[in-house]
């Protein structure tokens, strides 16, 4: 009996040395990650305690709303800057994203989050028009309040789907003058921009920064990396790109994924000392100029990388301005679902081609005369290209072209023979299978008008009874 008791001692001692009831008193505490900012870029704002929230139909399709986000207890007609938040692929509402939503608009800014379609199909629209159908929408809806909308002051945030789209839907506003005074465009792990052209028509004054995660799995950050090189219209210093990293220094840990930016199941550090934080200084530096802000959003030094240290003073892993990372991932993926300049990137962009291009009629040329606007607003569809057919060939010879059906499609004849007079040469082309511009025209569901520059460029392809495209042939023919 003295044996065993002496080994039940025993062994009652050598569990506290390896961490019985006791010594799990003694266990270190955690170490938590650092929380929000108390004040500055990031912190909860304080210009507004509440915010109202809102929906209205999308005009194209009525199913998919438009959900608008404005600060409560606006000044009377004090006009408030606009945030156009694109969301990423497959959301259905506002509710991912509704904590960054409410962060925005309670900083004095009306925040617009138009819903544009998933796999569903939604009668050929394309969703970068549902989008901007959504955001002419919501800006008339959220005017309707004591606030008005300052369209001179326009940012454009955008994530996954939503990121690679925002440059269009900018550019879509800066043709109309929204964003004259500040533009500012965030790309959060962006997708492919389906709509090349619109980098060319963002104006040099905007400022662009794109954020990718260090472990995202869905788009690869070599997307949002490029994005930076394709904004050749953009001074090096008004556009920055930024990778934010993991770190499971403390609990819980910070995981850099593509699903950072949703707040559905709450924020932490990422966000608010990452994603927002960012965001906030990139709108106060396009709206004010405080060089502060510029450090911060685009500065490439600490004040843009530093995300703060965890309870126990260790700083947490600063991001990043450059990809590849300088040090290797600590975690490597064999397989991301969408990543940058291979086949995969080559297929997807043909097959969703048709997304970049516009069939919303053109705007009056009062709001957005045709040569400002981007020319994927401008196009139905990828034009065809030469060589063109002879009759065609023999009249660029002479001038710009305006190809249109053949018959009596045109009804205001006069407006035909004002084109004429200014030196536009009129070719009537009948669609069909013979020639690459025939089965172009015979694939639209309407008649259409495609108008060619001198050196065979195809400036304006539209359906013939667009209420504005002879305003924008005489602007084009000029």
């Amino acid at each position: 009996m003295r044996s065993l008791g002496f080994a039940a001692a025993l062994f009652a001692g050598l569990s506290w040395l390896v961490g019985g009831p006791d010594r799990a008193a003694a266990a270190p505490p955690v170490i938590a990650p650092p929380a929000a900012p108390a004040t500055g870029f990031g912190a909860t704002p304080t210009a507004f305690t509440a915010v109202e929230r809102g929906t209205t139909p999308n005009p194209l399709d009525p199913e998919l709303l438009v959900h608008w986000v404005r600060p409560a207890g606006a000044p009377n007609g004090r006009p408030l800057p606009v945030v156009v938040f694109l969301h990423g692929f497959g959301a259905p509402s506002a509710d991912p994203y509704a904590l960054w939503l409410e962060h925005i608009a309670r900083q004095g800014v009306h925040v617009v989050y138009p819903v544009y379609p998933a796999l569903e199909s939604r009668g050929g629209r394309s969703r970068y028009d549902t989008m901007w159908a959504g955001v002419e929408a919501g800006l008339a809806a959220v005017a309707a309040g004591s606030a008005p909308v300052d369209l001179a002051r326009f940012g454009v945030v955008g994530h996954s789907f939503g990121g690679g789209a925002a440059p269009a839907i900018a550019a879509r506003a800066a043709a109309r003058g929204y964003g004259r005074l500040a533009m500012w465009v965030g790309c959060f792990a962006p997708w492919y921009d389906l709509d090349r052209e619109a980098w060319d028509a963002l104006p040099k004054t905007a400022v662009l920064l794109t954020v990718a995660f260090e472990n995202d799995g869905v788009c690869d950050p070599a997307i949002a990396a490029s994005f930076r090189t394709l904004a050749a219209t953009l001074p090096l210093d008004r556009k920055a790109f930024v990778c934010l990293r993991s770190d499971d220094h403390g609990r819980p840990a910070l995981e850099a994924d593509h699903l950072t930016p949703l707040t559905r199941s709450g924020v932490d550090a990422l966000d608010t000392r990452g994603c927002w934080r960012l965001e906030d200084a990139l709108r106060t530096y396009a709206l004010t100029g405080d060089p502060d802000a510029r450090r911060v959003a685009l500065g490439g030094g600490p004040e843009e990388t530093d995300l703060g240290t965890w309870s126990d003073g260790t700083p947490v892993r600063p991001a990043v301005t450059t990809w590849p990372l300088p040090d290797a991932p600590r975690r490597r993926f064999s397989f991301r679902s969408w990543s940058f300049g291979s086949k995969q990137e080559e297929v997807m962009r043909k097959l969703l081609s048709p997304e970049a291009y516009s069939s919303l009629p053109l705007p009056p040329p009062e709001l957005a005369p045709a040569s400002r606007l981007p020319s994927s607003e401008r196009l139905v569809a990828l034009p065809p290209a030469a060589p063109w057919p002879a009759p065609i060939a023999a009249a660029l010879a002479k001038g710009p072209v305006l190809v249109l059906p053949p018959g009596d499609a045109l009804s205001d004849h006069d407006r035909v023979s004002t084109l004429e007079a200014a030196g536009v040469r009129i070719v009537r082309f009948a669609p069909d299978a013979s020639t690459e511009l025939g089965r172009a025209l015979a694939k639209r569901p309407a008649p259409t008008a495609m108008f060619l520059a001198r050196d065979g460029t195809v400036r304006l392809w539209k359906p013939v009874d667009d209420p504005n495209l002879f305003a924008a042939l005489r602007d084009l023919a000029r």
